[in-house]
């Protein structure tokens, strides 16, 4: 998993993850992208609903490279000299919220 990005959106409550670096609120609506076994998540009690609803997706670094076979991203193609990010926060648009939907 060291070298895999989760991609990790709450739908429904909040949660907060412990990372190598201090610790990470988020509440729904709102996707993270960590690295995978990085980090160490709880769920926090609310008062007003008992749920929680998230969706993890796993990112391995050889469906990236199938998906981009033959059009590959100029950022990618940098890879080797990129530092290696904590996590990176995405608040939730439209696009983001359909793919939600649709999974």
């Amino acid at each position: 998993m060291p070298n895999e990005a989760c991609f990790y959106y709450i739908v429904e409550g909040q949660s907060r993850s412990y990372t190598v670096t201090g610790k990470v609120d988020h509440p729904a609506s709102e996707g993270l992208v960590l690295q995978c076994g990085n980090y160490v998540t709880e769920f926090l009690e609310q008062s007003d609903s008992k749920q929680f609803e998230a969706i993890a997706i796993h990112l391995y670094p050889e469906t990236l490279r199938l998906i981009y076979d033959k059009d590959f991203p100029n950022f990618l193609e940098e890879i080797d000299r990129v530092q290696p990010i904590n996590y990176e926060r995405y608040k939730s648009t439209r696009l983001l919220t359909t793919y939600i939907n649709s999974l």
